[in-house]
């Protein structure tokens, strides 16, 4: 009906910042697993395909080597820095 309200959820409900990147990630890691082991049974029926699949295994590499140096590590340090100047504002 026009005139009703939808029912709120409870705000407890909500997970923290950490679980949501957690189960992204695992995610993210099944995808790509899955994604290979498509691609390893593809290049034993097609030879050819191992050199698409050398090259796939190297930008996942580059794209993990990036993401633990300026998402995760960059992260931590930047929130350390800023941490000490909140407290001296107060």
């Amino acid at each position: 009906m026009p005139g009703e309200q939808l029912p709120r959820l409870p705000r407890g409900s909500r997970k923290s910042s950490t679980e949501r990147n957690t189960a992204t990630f695992a995610a993210l890691i099944g995808l790509f697993l899955l994604a290979f082991g498509f691609l390893a049974l593809v290049s034993l029926v097609l030879p050819a395909v191992r050199g698409i699949l050398l090259l796939l295994v190297a930008g996942v590499g580059f794209f993990t080597l990036h993401y633990f140096t300026w998402g995760r590590v960059l992260t931590r340090l930047r929130e350390k820095e800023t941490a000490p100047s909140k407290a001296d504002n107060e």
